[in-house]
């Protein structure tokens, strides 16, 4: 061993030859910074910083991480990395990446402003959309050979869950890091004591991603679906496309009113679940279910055997309670309804069971029967199926599913950054290998009728109607003169016993006080004995304010108190008593009720007519016969496109070499311009600069194996130079 040795520790020098997992990330960085889009971002999207690193550098680190394929987390990507930061930095015009530390500070500092303002048009302009858009096999097309654009919105849940934490003196306060973050709400199968919501929207023929908005709880249903429906309107100015071919798939929750006056508004149709199962009670339309045929819907065989029919146009009347954001009441919708049926025995998950077969009803917004035949309605409502299957795909290749940081803009913004690079991926599949111009042309429509009978319940119902023979209609009897005989039937001397001066008055079925005021049967429980029920007599509101007695007979010192006397009845004679109790005051909240709606609103608008009553329903024309042609959904495999893609990216050797002049920091003890002496506030262009690439910086980039991928790194454009 020798007598002395010397240790040397140098500075770790860059690779030149950048990791596997690199790969595509610096085709889509290169991509995007060849066509401007990374300088467009830098002027477009501001966070409010006071030093540090701004949003391009968020956002390149973004796009380097998604592209990866990493999914555990920025932590471990920020350990991947380290040695490659300035590499990678400068493929998009940057000094250097951010180090974790610093983009969870950078995340934390975005306002939803700011993000909110770049969302959509990142998602489109970034991928440049419009040229796969464009192409005919990403439209359907309906039995009338019309095209439209469809795109499913949906929200999804995230829940978190939050542990236990220990509190005493010696620790400090607790506080969690989700607070102000998620918030409780309706996880559905999903574990967790609070949540955020993301809704997304999505052209179903193409799997673009053009909107993604995030907030806590359940949501902001109305803003976040409009947020939806304005990117579906900038699509198709953008495409030239009209809004009246544009067609909405959306969950089950957005069957209200607000949710179909949202999309009328907006001037583009809609498919939803129809909310107002009364509609199954009302006896035109089970006429309708029991005489008229029912069509099969057109599925893949691996599900129940659906069948369906029209109902016609329903007048959908709002609650009314629903206001919109300025507090005017709905006006009411019309809306063409579908009824959807199979066989099935358990409890129904949608809809109604009723005799072995669930029903279920659809709201067809906009959708005429001759280009949307009611089987085709049903089944792209269904198809909306392949938006969840896409959920599962962008979890196994983005991890979206990750915290990136606890402030609703920065989780937003790496969604955001997340989706652009799917959209890439499909975009620059499809360009790998241009579709031919043309789709291929549709099969001739072939309507199948379901023989399978209908329930022998909606048969005996018209048969019985058939067979009735016209007949003065019964009176029906008064509750309150039934509930009066009963309480005239008990023994009063007894039960008054202790009341002195009380009296029961047979005519109003009421107690009379000493003082002459009346007292009325209000309620009963069972707390008097196993054998009897209490009944209790309450005095009219405001009854007992002055009486003169009020000192004897009223223990309570609240000025609005009344007298109430409790009585033990025994309990037959109570059970009858307490039945007709229920039909007397239900009788009263009806009479009240027609009262008030009989009265005009302080605004003088007219009022709807009241929650309860049966729903208005024009009955479709039978006599309509649908178009030609099979609807034929978009014809383009978005997954192939996206996999051919990542496979030319997987096949290259990438080397970057970053070369910069060094240069002197100014003295600490100088200014040398009058803004750093009075301390101003830096411009834009100044906070953008602190981490900007030197101008006079050279940067080498060599792809050995990228001959399918020269034109998109070149934008289009011949390269330079090709080596051999």
């Amino acid at each position: 061993m020798p007598a002395a040795r010397e240790v040397v520790i140098k500075k770790r020098r860059a690779e030149a030859r950048l990791p596997d997992w690199a790969r595509e990330g610096v085709v889509v960085v290169t991509y995007l910074s060849e066509n401007g889009f990374l300088q467009r971002v830098m002027e477009r999207f501001r966070i409010e910083r006071s030093g540090g690193y701004v949003g391009i550098d968020a956002v390149l680190l973004l796009l380097f991480y998604f592209s990866s394929g990493i999914k555990d987390g920025l932590r471990k990507f920020d350990g991947r990395n380290a040695g490659f930061r300035e590499q990678l930095a400068a493929l998009g015009g940057r000094d250097s990446l951010p180090t974790q530390s610093s983009m969870s500070r950078v995340l934390g500092d975005a306002t939803p402003e700011a993000v909110r303002k770049v969302g959509r048009w990142i998602l489109r302009e970034g991928a440049e959309v419009v040229s796969v858009l464009r192409h005919p096999s990403m439209l359907t097309v309906d039995a009338l050979m019309r095209c439209w654009h469809v795109f499913d919105y949906d929200p999804t849940k995230k829940p978190l869950r939050q542990r236990a934490l220990p509190e005493g003196d010696d620790l400090p306060p607790a506080r969690r890091r989700a607070e102000g973050f998620a918030a409780p709400g309706h996880s559905g199968r999903k574990r967790g004591e609070v949540q955020i919501s993301r809704s997304v929207l999505q052209h179903a023929g193409s799997s673009i991603w053009l909107d993604s908005r995030l907030a806590p709880g359940n949501g902001e249903q109305r803003a976040q679906l409009g947020s939806a429906l304005e990117a579906v309107v900038d699509v198709c100015n953008e495409l030239d496309h009209p809004l009246n071919r544009a067609l909405v798939r959306l969950d089950g929750e957005f069957g209200n009113v607000p949710s179909l006056t949202a999309l009328r508004e907006a001037g583009v149709s809609g498919i939803t679940r129809f909310n107002r199962l009364g509609l199954l009670n009302q006896p035109e339309i089970l006429q309708s279910m029991a005489t008229h045929a029912w069509h099969v819907v057109p599925d893949s065989r691996s599900g129940p055997r659906r069948s369906a029919m029209d109902l016609g146009v329903v007048t959908m009347r709002p609650s009314h309670k629903t206001v919109d954001d300025d507090g005017e009441p709905y006006e009411t919708i019309d809306v063409r309804v579908v009824v959807s049926r199979y066989a099935r025995k358990d409890k129904a998950e949608h809809g109604r069971v009723i005799d072995g077969w669930q029903y279920e009803l659809f709201a067809a917004l906009d959708l005429d029967a001759e280009g949307w035949p009611a089987p085709d309605v049903v089944a792209s409502y269904f198809g909306r199926g392949g938006q969840e299957n896409r959920f599962a795909q962008e979890d196994r290749e983005l991890g979206l599913d990750h915290i990136f940081s606890y402030t609703l803009a920065g989780q937003e913004l790496a969604c955001i950054i997340g989706l652009l690079v799917w959209n890439i991926r499909v975009v620059q599949g499809f360009l790998l290998n241009p579709l031919p111009d043309k789709r291929s042309p549709t099969s001739t429509r072939v309507a199948k009728v379901d023989p399978r009978p209908v329930p022998e319940r909606f048969v005996e119902a018209l048969e019985k109607d058939d067979d009735h023979e016209p007949s003065a209609d019964p009176v029906p009897e008064d509750p309150h003169v039934a509930l009066v005989d009963l309480l005239s039937d008990l023994d009063w001397s007894h039960l008054l016993r202790r009341h002195p001066d009380w009296q029961f008055e047979q005519d109003h079925g009421a107690l009379r006080c000493p003082n002459g005021q009346p007292a009325i049967l209000s309620s009963a429980n069972k707390n008097a004995g196993p054998k009897s029920h209490r009944l209790h007599f309450r005095a009219p509101a405001g009854a007992c304010r002055v009486c003169p007695l009020r000192a004897s007979c009223l223990a309570s010192a609240r000025a609005d108190a009344v007298k109430q006397v409790g009585l033990a009845v025994p309990k037959a004679a109570a059970d009858l008593i307490v039945d007709k109790l229920v039909e007397v005051q239900l009788a009263r909240r009806v009479e009240r009720s027609v009262e008030l709606h009989a009265k005009p609103l302080s605004s003088g608008r007219p009022r709807h007519p009241r929650v309860g009553e049966p729903l208005v329903v024009r009955p479709p024309q039978r006599d309509e016969r649908p178009g030609d042609w099979q609807i034929s959904d978009g014809q383009f495999l978005p997954a192939v496109a996206r996999g051919a893609f990542r496979s030319a990216c997987g096949d290259i050797v990438v080397q970057v070499t970053v070369v910069k002049s060094r240069k002197e920091a100014p003295h600490p003890y100088l200014v040398t311009t009058p803004a750093r002496r009075q301390h101003r506030r830096l411009t834009w262009t100044e906070r953008n600069a602190r981490y900007a690439l030197p101008n006079d910086a050279t940067v080498s980039l060599i792809v050995e194996g990228g001959k399918r991928l020269a034109a998109l790194l070149h934008h289009g454009e011949t390269p330079a130079r090709t080596a051999a």
